[in-house]
């Protein structure tokens, strides 16, 4: 039998403040957005990539409350397929659902 995982690490900074939002069942969530730096190897220039990342673990979502625009947050996590519908439209984008944030490691170059 193969063996496969979805797992996903960043290291990025955030680009606002986190945002604590309620699903439709009532669950509390936490929302980042996270911008880590990538390479274009055939032109070789450097751009910013983003990145959702909803947290749900409760003592998760207080650490990074804490948290402000520009602070530097490595994510652990599950990335996930996301549909949006807008304007008839339909959207696929992906998603990480983080279970572990580290935080504090601002003074890292």
């Amino acid at each position: 039998m193969e063996t496969t995982f979805n797992s996903i690490t960043l290291l990025g900074r955030l680009g606002q403040d986190p945002v604590t939002r309620q699903d439709n069942t009532g669950t509390h969530y936490t929302l980042l957005s996270l911008a880590t730096n990538a390479f274009n190897r055939n032109t070789g220039e450097e751009y910013t990539q983003w990145h959702r990342i909803r947290v749900y673990e409760p003592s998760e979502i207080d650490k990074v409350n804490q948290l402000k625009k520009g602070q530097h947050c490595y994510v652990m996590g599950t990335m996930y397929p996301l549909e949006m519908e807008r304007a008839g439209k339909v959207y696929h984008d992906k998603e990480i659902f983080s279970d572990r944030i580290i935080t504090g490691i601002d003074n890292a170059k």
